[in-house]
């Protein structure tokens, strides 16, 4: 097993996993999308919803939607990494302290140029290639094969979790899919989902370049336990927001 001190000495090991990644993103997620798109429609983006919405304004809604969640979703992650998993949690929570080490090392540069590399691979790759294949695809395929979108949305929202292999976030991370999943479904276009998606790993990228450049904290660590009014006034305003991309859904036909 890697240790982060060795990755540390030396950086073509830390160079080689951020090319595994790019290859693994767009092996894994981008090209599945993409054929199956082609095999479909004959086209290699219609299938996935390419297009930019009917009502353009949802483009910039997704921005406060996702920001307003932030209060629930870092509670809902604080009671999760509180859960006992029983005889399988000292496994879960090694692999989970693994997977925290690489990322850390992963994120870790000293300069803007590193930290614009990171949110292009962590940012933008890892939004654009897995809203194609999990909301573009996969909840496209459910959709059709169960005629129901909300199973579909909840399916793939448990996959795209499950499939991060990190289980101590497992419920944020799956109600964040839902999120990405009902956005999707009510705007019949993918952008909307891979913007949101694009600046929640973004935001996590630069706080995390900040609080290392300055010494402090992150501030998603500070903020996991909002108070109780604050809690309950930041997920009222989601729903709003959340209402309102769904009054003005696009129906499938």
């Amino acid at each position: 097993m890697l240790s982060k001190a060795s990755l540390q000495a030396n950086p073509g090991h830390v160079t080689m996993l951020k090319w595994m990644q790019i290859i693994s993103a767009l092996f894994s997620f981008l090209m599945p999308a993409l054929l199956f798109s082609k095999a479909q429609t004959e086209d290699w983006f219609s299938f996935i919803q390419t297009k930019l919405p009917r009502k353009s304004w949802s483009l910039l809604l997704a921005i406060p939607v996702l920001v307003s969640l932030y209060p629930l979703i870092l509670r809902i992650g604080k009671w999760n990494e509180g859960l006992h998993f029983g005889a399988a949690d000292k496994i879960l929570r090694d692999m989970e302290a693994q997977a925290a080490m690489l990322t850390e090392v992963f994120l870790d540069v000293h300069s803007i140029a590193g930290l614009i590399g990171n949110i292009i691979i962590v940012g933008l790759i890892a939004a654009l290639t897995e809203e194609f294949f999990f909301r573009g695809t996969l909840q496209n395929v459910l959709q059709i094969w169960l005629k129901n979108p909300h199973i579909a949305i909840w399916t793939t929202a448990i996959l795209f979790s499950f499939l991060h292999m990190q289980f101590l976030g497992f419920f944020p991370r799956m109600l964040m899919g839902a999120v990405l999943g009902y956005t999707y479904y009510w705007t019949k276009s993918i952008w909307p989902s891979v913007i949101m998606h694009f600046v929640n790993n973004s935001t996590q990228v630069i706080d995390y370049y900040i609080s290392q450049q300055n010494k402090h904290t992150q501030w998603f660590d500070d903020h996991a336990n909002t108070s109780i009014p604050m809690l309950i006034s930041w997920t009222a305003a989601a729903t709003v927001l959340i209402y309102g991309l769904y009054r003005n859904r696009v129906k499938w036909e």
